[in-house]
């Protein structure tokens, strides 16, 4: 009987031959990708909900993806693309048809928004996006592109919703990146498939604003500041300007706020309607030109550098202050500079609370004593003239009661809901080498707090913990480039909101060996992708395919693309990915030593590539 002698270099061959055959054949088999189940309501934005639509590719869904959406006989789109989301936006908010003036995919939108009767903005041009616009990517060759609408823009963020990106609930509140550079504006944050071309806007589109409800019971003056400092709460406290100037407000409407400055204030001459004695509410729309290093006055009755001054709205540094009697109160809530933000103060004769954007601070502070009455003006935007203490920024909005409001009345002041705190992270790209550069990200966190993150090493230590400020809307932003000598392996992160001590979903990511990179730290040989609340997936990338078709190629691109919205979706994608890493750096090594090799596994990809265009067709 002969014996069969394999060499060590044959038999690793056939070996890598034999699994990257396996991964292959299973990775391009068509699976159903699931989110939330086809036709979840999601929740909604101006009353027009968003449903799942169970995936990106139409698998699985009990066969109702090709379902046709109508409204009173009107042909709205196919349920529930992002498409069908966009026309039944604008066909019930704005009384608008699109689908009669354009049948076509996302991508579409952007070249053909005058055929639906639309204005278009180029991304990075001089017209910033608006509530009610509709954000539009044109995708890449691999997809059909992108469309959403705005729900809320900042000075850095603007906030989408949409159907049929994730398909779950990070389609209501999907924040992306707003940088303003030389009076340009440009958007990013779909990610690199998706790149936006820019946003549409009907020419007599109405402005979709928030809608403040009041409460008469006890109100003093109410300070709109539309066109002048006239009090419109029927008491007549009207207020005179003095150096201040109309501008903008929270909507970009213009001479609807009041910008202030160095020896700017309005003046709102005593009356006995402002001598407030038992429980007050002072409330106001600010925006803060500059961090404070003393105090700048919002609200202010009285001279404040005498002892019988009964009441004062300011900042003190960067925190609310509420002055009674003379009496310092202080909140913990950090205010922002540069953005809208909500602020108030209640007394109700013993417990003074604070608030920023409707939310409650969790610090509050006691005092009883009944406030004196003077024969003093009241200013807005100062303390009285020959002190220093003035306001740099705008104020809108301005609110004076003799009485505690509730939280409630607090929120309808703001002009919103109480938010949901779901602390949830994400970062792009999930994995890379030394150089990458990695931005991670955060929504859903208490606004104007501290998020606590927790950084866990490859072998399972974890990095010391480092404090997040969260803005206004619940969000942070951070970028991080890998050094050098950081070892290879899998990495986790996540995040815990200060206010709640909810904690976030936990993100993992892979910094890969790199034949190119001077660290010597070996592959990791395990990968975790298990979420607390969520899962996330590695992305890894397709290190053989790069070594094939080069970093930058459409072969490349696609493969990502695959790996990314198609694998990823399903627990045996992830599976594959896990294993096509462990295997990575073998393959990558085999073929830089054998052409014949690479060529035989270029064969095979050529082959799902080919596979991957029939099932995109």
């Amino acid at each position: 009987m002969k014996r069969l002698i394999l060499n060590e270099s044959l038999l690793k061959r056939i070996m890598l031959l034999a699994v990257l055959n396996f991964l292959v054949s299973l990775s391009f088999i068509p699976k159903g990708y699931s989110a939330e189940p086809f036709g979840t309501d999601l929740g909604n934005f101006d009353g027009v909900a968003a449903y799942s639509n169970c995936s990106n590719y139409c698998v699985d869904c009990n066969n109702k993806c090709n379902d046709l959406n109508y409204i009173d006989g009107t042909y709205i789109g196919i349920k529930w693309q992002c498409v069908e989301y966009v026309r039944r936006y604008y066909y019930e908010v704005f009384d608008l048809d699109l689908a009669s003036k354009l049948r076509g995919d996302a991508k579409t939108f952007y070249d053909h928004a005058s055929d639906m009767g639309l204005n278009r903005y180029a991304n990075g041009g001089n017209i910033p996006p608006q509530v009610g616009d509709i954000l539009v990517s044109e995708g890449t060759d691999a997809n059909v592109g992108h469309v959403a609408i705005v729900r809320s823009v900042t000075d850095n963020q603007v906030c989408t919703i949409q159907q049929n990106f994730s398909n779950d609930s990070r389609d209501i509140e999907r924040y992306l990146t707003l940088n303003v550079s030389n009076g340009n504006y440009t958007v990013s944050g779909f990610g690199e498939s998706y790149p936006i071309a820019g946003w549409l806007r009907s020419s007599g589109q109405p402005r979709t604003t928030t809608t403040t409800t009041t409460t008469n019971e006890g109100l003093v003056a109410y300070y709109p500041f539309n066109g002048n400092a006239n009090d419109e709460s029927g008491n007549g406290n009207d207020g005179i300007g003095n150096g201040v100037a109309l501008t903008t407000d929270r909507n970009d409407d213009p001479d609807s706020a009041y910008s202030f400055g160095t020896g700017n204030y309005i003046r709102v001459y005593d009356d006995s309607s402002l001598d407030i004695t038992d429980a007050i509410t002072l409330a106001a729309w600010i925006y803060r030109a500059s961090a404070t290093t003393g105090w700048q006055s919002v609200f202010c009755k009285g001279d404040t550098s005498s002892k019988d001054s009964p009441y004062a709205f300011l900042l003190q540094y960067n925190k609310l202050e509420l002055l009674l009697n003379r009496t310092r109160l202080v909140g913990s809530m950090d205010i922002p500079i540069n953005q809208w933000i909500h602020i108030a103060t209640t007394w109700d004769g013993s417990v003074v609370k604070f608030y920023v954007n409707g939310i409650e601070d969790s610090k509050t502070a006691i005092y009883t004593t009944k406030l004196s009455t003077i024969d003093g003006n009241f200013l807005i935007g100062s303390d009285p003239p020959g002190n220093t203490d003035y306001f740099f920024g705008k104020i809108d909005e301005g609110y004076i009661y003799n009485r505690a409001l509730s939280a409630s009345e607090i929120l309808s002041l703001y002009g919103g809901d109480q938010p949901t705190i779901n602390p949830t992270i994400a970062q792009e790209p999930m994995s890379g080498s030394p150089g990458t550069t990695f931005t991670q990200w955060g929504t859903g966190f208490t606004p104007i707090s501290t998020a606590t993150l927790h950084f866990e090493m490859p072998n399972g230590t974890e990095y010391p913990t480092a404090a997040q400020s969260i803005d206004s809307t619940g969000h942070f932003e951070i970028t991080y480039t890998v050094p050098e000598d950081k070892p290879a392996g899998t990495y986790t992160w996540w995040a815990i909101d200060g206010e709640t001590g909810i904690k976030s979903n936990e993100v993992s990511y892979v910094i890969i060996w790199s034949p190119t990179s001077t660290t010597s730290a070996p592959p990791p040989t395990t990968i975790s992708t298990t979420s607390t609340s969520s899962t996330t997936t590695a992305f890894i990338p397709p290190c053989g395919a790069e070594a094939i078709y080069g970093e930058e190629s459409e072969e490349t691109e696609l493969l990502r693309y695959y790996r990314d919205n198609v694998l990823s979706k399903t627990p045996e994608g992830r599976e594959l990915i896990k294993l096509y890493y462990l295997w990575s750096p073998t393959i990558v090594r085999a073929m830089e030593q054998d052409e014949e090799f690479k060529e035989e596994l270029k064969q095979m990809l050529d082959g799902g590539l080919m596979m991957m265009g029939m099932e995109a067709d």
